[in-house]
């Protein structure tokens, strides 16, 4: 376990040096690459939630029951296709 440890916390010693700057031989920092991570997940998230509200409500039956006129329903797939 204790090599596990040491493992882990030279890890977060090395990760951290290279926060702001990145690794030789590298171009990009840790926090650029940590940033882009957590942006790719918010674009996957918000394509997800349209898609699956998309899947839901734009059956005409499930609209109407919810109070979405068809217009509103096209909107809602435009938003999803873009």
């Amino acid at each position: 376990m204790s090599a596990a440890i040491k493992k882990i916390k030279n890890f977060l010693t090395v990760f951290k040096a290279h926060w702001s700057k990145p690794y030789e031989g590298r171009h990009i920092p840790n926090k650029e690459v940590v940033a882009y991570g957590v942006g790719g997940m918010g674009v996957h998230f918000a394509i997800t939630i349209t898609g699956c509200f998309t899947l839901s409500s734009t059956n005409f039956f499930v609209g109407s029951c919810i109070g979405l006129q068809p217009m509103h329903l096209q909107y809602i797939l435009l938003l999803q296709i873009s």
